[in-house]
């Protein structure tokens, strides 16, 4: 799986612009961060009861679908085949209930010796995601 930050200017500023992992790395983010509540069940677009290429047409115009008020990131953005763009505030609302828990709590997680150290990249990449144009997901 690959995540990449969809800010042109990344990589000209030193910051790391992307983030990768496999699948299994994925499932384990996908735990932690919703033990901290930082995923929503919003679907960007139900199946609609099309077929051919009308289905493909909709699904291929609105990868950029985004919760109007997100209370997180879509689980669904980070679980679906496909391109998906999640959104800078979709991530802003993610960061803002994980900085909501309590310290002792994340501080276990950041732990440098017994955290989670893909966690650490992981959140340090979601929070340059939020000060520019969101993440881009390509599998």
């Amino acid at each position: 799986m690959h995540f990449h930050l969809t800010r042109s200017a990344a990589a000209a500023d030193g910051q790391d612009c992307q983030f990768d992992t496999t699948a299994l790395g994925l499932n384990s983010l996908r735990e932690t961060m919703r033990g901290f509540g930082m995923l929503t069940d919003y679907q960007p677009l139900l199946w609609p009861d099309l077929d051919g290429p009308e289905r493909r047409r909709l699904f291929q115009e609105d990868p950029d679908s985004a919760d109007p008020n997100p209370g997180g990131i879509p689980d669904s953005k980070l679980t679906r085949p496909g391109r998906w763009r999640i959104s800078a505030a979709e991530i802003t609302a993610a960061l803002a209930t994980y900085d909501a828990a309590p310290a002792e709590v994340r501080l276990a997680v950041e732990d440098p010796d017994d955290g989670y150290p893909a966690w650490v990249r992981w959140i340090a990449f979601l929070r340059l995601a939020a000060g520019h144009d969101g993440i881009a997901r390509r599998t």
